[in-house]
């Protein structure tokens, strides 16, 4: 039978060996280096500012991450008087909106110290002015001594740092409740009926008044969707106010009226009721909403913020426990924890101590043991750094496999905490998984490396003289060793440096030791490795922003601004949005008739708004669509808003479906147009695991036979990634529905440069890597940019099962090597892929020719095992 992909390995002597070598690809010209935490971290390290800046321009995101004693580049760039990178960070981060500035200027090292400590403890005044005054609040973070920055600087006698400090501390600080006790009630809608009714419910909620806030609400129950100036809404206010009264009356009657989604509004910082409840640590509030809508648990802040991450914040077992257990039940969940603050809710429970906290959200959310914080270090990784003996022996105990795992730095938990000097941490590694004490981070540096460089005397003797490590190991040397020409350099100290070496040494030569990574570079050694969440944040090149040409009329349409044309239309648009907003089909059928033609066009001025948006939110599109599809103004549905979300977008984020499919009905274009974010309908759809929907839009847009309508949609990065999103969720159905009507995604990457076979495999995904290779048998041919095969990120996960698949559906692809003239085996053999070296070797029939393959480096596999003495 004809697999696509040649014949079986080794399996006939008429079989003929042929390689596969990226130099010979199309693709070639796509490969591309990747980088990063530790190649980064490896920048800071040697003072390339500009190579930092190039690293983090092109993946914001890294500059949180840690080395073993936590500091980040700032901290390194502050440390080293490095006042050029130091003021290009701080402008840097100025610049975006994806990363707080705060935080990283608040982020602490080990020893507690921020960037701001090290600049001072090291006399460096210049940094230190420019550290105050982006963030002034630094000047007052105790570090593990008791000491501040502020203190440091008074010592040293950097007036103008202290002066600042002063002027912030004198300024004193803003209550965010206070502006909860001064309502103003400046409502979003024109309708002074609806605004004074939305006045008396808000004072019998106040006042306590349960019965006058049940007459008084109307059955469509709008004024639910009513907001003050700040965004705060009638269930903003229950939520804090006096008991419980009020809350349960008004949930009862959402509950009753199917108006539960009320509870997913946010006020102007994105916090929804629920935030207030937790925060006041409110058991019965909390319950109460967490019961009409459970999806609140997870639903961040504009800050990321989410009441379970609140709840585990603020020590509070019992409505965590509450929270996990109900918010489980749903399908949901796992897209809802995909947040950066929802990952390091493990790290928030082991910061605080509180075990109990931890083994609840573990038992119930298992997947956050991956998880990373801010510095891309894995919960055991962060207890063992920390030191916390009963956090870390819990882990290693209940989940002895998050000891194997890597951080975004290249190292493994057992590293951390050698780097963090702790002797029991180890002995509790030592007891539970002795393993780990042969881990070698990605510079080649064993426990004993790192114990020298970071000066642990004390762990130094307790690993060379209790546990008698063995001479194989003790004279281990790192990667500092051979070009990647393979000869010597008698320029270079490149033979390599031993613990024992190290140890002689004087305190500023070890300081100064630098590990190179042998010429490979970080995002290759990562993806042959399978540290699969390092390179999932590691930075590629972004594609540029499509630019999308229209010769539809509606969409000149669009550029013009009609917002303030006269006094008549504004007014005209103000009423129908009151009417819309209750629902009175009636008068919205009879206004549109007289004035739809315009007022469609119509934008609010600060939000950038339609009436098709507005309906979209309050649920009533069906009048405005009608309408438009029967006067030819279907274009009005590709108006966007200030975020650049259309209608569709704020449908779907809403869930309401019904809605969203009569605007995907009346303008299917509207579901690959992307907002601002570059996020399309589609992508929504996909995300959310709607399968039904994914299908009905695809089917719309084929119907509408929209011009090279399939090439249009992925040709946006995001929606080129379609299928990507569907294998991370494990969503099988939406993978076969996009891989049915958009087969050409199969080639497409996503940021790191992966096609959808290489993430599946690379992933360990079986029934997705299965469905690929019987559909897609091409597919395994196909280099992704960096030069690697979807067979080499299998073997670099570790993945057996899946080398299975590509030897049963694709056997020819085993024989294919990368673009450093490396097979499976010296791929396996490098990384220490033990049962995979097991498996290609015993089970896979390979010829001599191949086992006798050598690299560019002119070396077999045999001779790596013989060096790693594997």
């Amino acid at each position: 039978m004809d697999t696509g992909c040649g014949a079986l390995v080794g399996t006939s002597d008429d079989v003929k060996l042929t390689l596969k070598n990226p130099r010979d690809d199309d693709n070639n010209s796509d490969i591309d280096d990747g980088r990063d935490g530790a190649e980064l971290l490896a920048a800071a390290e040697e003072g390339l500012g500009e190579d930092v800046m190039s690293i983090l321009r092109k993946n914001p995101g890294l500059i949180r991450t840690g080395d073993l004693v936590g500091n980040t580049v700032l901290h390194m760039a502050a440390r080293d008087s490095d006042n050029v990178t130091v003021c290009n960070l701080i402008a840097f981060l100025e610049e975006r909106q994806d990363v707080d500035l705060k935080d990283v200027l608040e982020d602490v090292n080990v020893d507690g110290d921020t960037a701001l400590h090290l600049a001072l403890k090291n006399g460096h005044r210049k940094v230190a002015y420019h550290l105050i005054k982006a963030n002034k609040w630094t000047g007052f973070i105790y570090n593990n001594d008791g000491i501040t920055p502020y203190k440091l600087a008074e010592k040293a006698g950097f007036s103008e740092v202290c002066q600042l400090s002063a002027i912030f501390l004198r300024g004193g600080a803003l209550d965010a409740d206070a502006r909860m006790q001064q309502v103003r009630m400046d409502l979003i809608s024109d309708s002074r009926s609806i605004h004074i009714q939305w006045t008396e419910l808000y004072k019998a909620i106040k006042e306590g008044e349960e019965d006058v806030l049940i007459t008084r609400l109307r059955r469509d129950g709008k004024e639910l969707w009513h907001k003050d100036r700040y965004g705060n809404t009638l269930l903003h206010a229950a939520a804090t106010a006096f008991g419980i009264g009020p809350l349960s009356k008004l949930v009862q009657f959402m509950i009753r009226n199917g108006l539960t989604d009320a509870a997913l509004l946010g006020d102007r910082h994105g916090n929804t009721a629920l935030h207030f409840a937790t925060g006041d640590g409110d058991l019965a509030k909390a319950t109460c909403l967490i019961e009409a809508a459970p999806m609140t648990v997870y639903q961040g802040n504009h800050k990321g913020v989410s009441p379970l991450y609140l709840a585990v914040k603020y020590w509070n077992e019992d409505l965590v426990k509450l929270m996990v257990t109900q918010s489980c039940l749903h399908p949901w969940k796992s897209e809802m924890r995909l947040h950066p603050k929802h990952a390091t809710l493990a790290h928030l429970a082991i910061k605080d101590r509180s075990l109990g906290t931890l083994n609840i959200l573990l038992e119930h959310l298992s997947e956050l043991i991956k998880g990373t914080n801010e510095k891309g270090w894995r919960p055991l990784s962060y207890a063992a750094n920390k030191g916390y003996l009963d956090e870390v022996t819990y882990l290693l105990t209940n989940f002895p496999k998050s000891a194997e795992e890597c951080d975004q730095d290249g190292t493994f938990p057992v590293h951390k905490a050698v780097g963090g000097g702790h002797v029991s941490i180890i002995k509790a590694f030592y007891e539970h998984c002795p393993q780990t004490m042969h881990h070698i981070d990605k510079k080649g540096r064993n426990v004993l490396h790192i114990a020298v460089r970071y000066g642990r005397d004390d762990i130094f003797t307790y690993l060379t003289k209790e546990l008698k490590m063995n001479h194989s190991f003790m004279n281990l040397k790192d990667n500092k060793g051979p070009n990647d020409r393979g000869d010597d350099d008698d320029n270079s100290n490149d033979d390599g440096q031993v613990g024992a070496e190290l140890l002689g040494a004087p305190q500023e030569g070890i300081s100064a030791t630098v590990y190179n990574n042998d010429g490979n570079d970080s995002y290759n050694l990562a993806v042959e490795a399978g540290y699969s969440d390092a390179v999932s944040v590691m930075p590629y090149p972004l594609q540029p922003e499509p630019q999308v040409e229209c010769a539809d009329v509606e969409m000149e349409l669009v550029k013009r601004e009609l917002v303030g044309i006269n006094r008549s239309l504004v007014t005209q648009w103000n009423e129908l949005y009151t009417e819309i907003m209750k629902g009175a089909k009636d008068v919205i059928k009879t206004r549109l008739i007289k004035h739809g033609k315009k007022l469609l066009w119509c934008q609010d001025k600060q939000t950038g708004k339609t009436l098709l948006h507005v309906a979209a939110e309050a649920g009533h599109v069906k009048q405005i669509v009608q309408f438009m599809v029967d006067n030819g103004l279907t274009g009005a549905a590709l108006l966007g808003d200030r975020d650049g979300d259309t209608a569709l977008h704020l449908a779907l984020q809403c869930g309401d479906l019904t809605e969203a499919r009569y605007l995907i009905k009346a303008a299917p274009r509207t579901v690959y147009q992307v907002n601002h974010k570059g996020i399309s309908p589609l992508y929504l759809a996909t995300k959310f695991g709607r399968q039904d929907l994914v299908m009905y839009m695809l089917q719309m847009v084929e119907r509408s036979l929209l011009p090279a309508c399939a090439s249009e949609i992925i040709r946006h990065p995001k929606n080129a990634a379609l299928a990507h999103l569907a294998i991370k969720a494990r969503d099988f159905g939406t993978l076969k529905t996009l891989m049915e009507h958009l087969p050409d995604l199969v080639k497409a990457t996503n940021e790191k440069g992966w096609r959808p076979l290489s993430y599946a495999a690379n992933k360990g995904y079986l029934d997705e890597v299965t469905y690929l290779l019987i559909n897609f048998p091409k597919s395994a041919e196909k280099h992704d940019k960096n030069g690697y095969l979807p067979i080499h990120k299998a073997v670099g996960g570790g993945h057996v099962s899946i080398i299975k698949a590509f030897y049963k559906h694709c056997p020819l692809t085993l024989h294919h090597i990368d673009r450093k003239g490396r097979t499976v085996l010296h791929i396996a053999v490098s990384y220490d892929r033990a049962d995979t070296v097991t498996y290609l070797t015993n089970e896979v029939k390979l010829d001599d020719s191949f086992l006798n393959l050598k690299d560019n480096k002119g070396r077999t596999f045999m001779d790596y095992a013989e060096e790693l003495e594997i």
